[in-house]
């Protein structure tokens, strides 16, 4: 139904809709009265005996002027009268034409009512089975995500004096130099950011925003903000990153060689690096919740 609205609108803007007005309440209803009204005339078709000539007789007399209401509801004598006064000619309908003609509208008249409730029930069902999925819908992905995103935003100012102290301590700056992989047991590390395969300079900047370093289970805190992230270092984490920090890097191992550059050369200034790492990057996580969230 809606694929010849749409092309009646096409042909002429003054018929049917565009597709972008599908969801318009009054579309949706006129379109469910034309299936209560499709499906009424298929039953009733086949539920009248001599549908060929009776249907003609109904016609007939909506053509006189009788809706299909009064020649439902009036009693023979007051159609046959009416009839007279509807005719030009003043000639009254015929009382057997009236009487099928009767007939079929009764008919309509029950058929559409049975449509109506077999359209109505057909709509709860389909109600019914979206509001299963919504229920068995399972956030729990975003939550975790989002989550992460808020912690991130609300310590921004704690992100800031990470930052800072990661560019100028000696020990965490040669934690920002270091491109290679970590192995559990050493320096700290565990098993959650071994097998993660992210660069060490790169999970540096990770604890910079998120002090997952210091959680009681760094290990499991870790490996939250790893699924938060997909397992996976090109797909969420490193457009933040190369967004924040103004790098091209075409992998995570690019960017970690870039960011190597920036801090060994001091490429950057302290205040650059807060900015890119405290500032930018938060932002980049919030802007990236956000498209989570809608």
């Amino acid at each position: 139904i809606l694929t010849e609205i749409h092309n009646a609108y096409t042909a002429n803007p003054a018929n049917g809709w565009p597709e972008s007005e599908d969801k318009i309440p009054e579309n949706r209803l006129l379109i469910r009265r034309a299936i209560i009204q499709a499906r009424a005339n298929q039953l009733e078709r086949a539920g009248v005996t001599n549908s060929a000539t009776v249907e003609p007789h109904f016609t007939a007399a909506r053509n006189l002027g009788f809706t299909t209401e009064q020649l439902a509801l009036l009693d023979i004598d007051e159609l046959e009268t009416r009839s007279g006064r509807l005719n030009p000619a003043g000639t009254a309908t015929p009382r057997p034409e009236l009487e099928d003609a009767q007939k079929w509208a009764k008919e309509q008249l029950r058929y559409v009512q049975d449509s109506i409730r077999q359209e109505n029930a057909n709509v709860q069902t389909a109600e019914n089975a979206q509001a299963r999925r919504l229920r068995n819908v399972d956030m729990s992905t975003e939550i975790a995500q989002l989550t992460m995103v808020i912690d991130i935003y609300e310590s921004r100012d704690q992100v800031k004096t990470r930052a800072a102290q990661a560019y100028f301590l000696p020990e965490q700056r040669a934690g920002l130099e270091d491109v290679g992989q970590v192995a559990r047991g050493v320096g700290g590390y565990t098993t959650a950011e071994q097998a993660s395969g992210l660069p060490r300079n790169v999970l540096e900047v990770l604890n910079i925003l998120t002090n997952y370093q210091n959680a009681p289970d760094r290990n499991g805190a870790f490996q939250q903000i790893w699924t938060n992230l997909g397992s996976n270092a090109d797909a969420i984490l490193l457009p933040r990153l190369r967004n924040a920090f103004g790098t091209p890097g075409a992998d995570i191992a690019a960017f970690a060689n870039e960011l190597h550059t920036i801090i060994n050369t001091r490429a950057t200034a302290a205040s650059d690096f807060g900015r890119a790492a405290g500032e930018n990057a938060v932002n980049e996580f919030v802007q990236w919740g956000l498209s989570i969230s809608t």
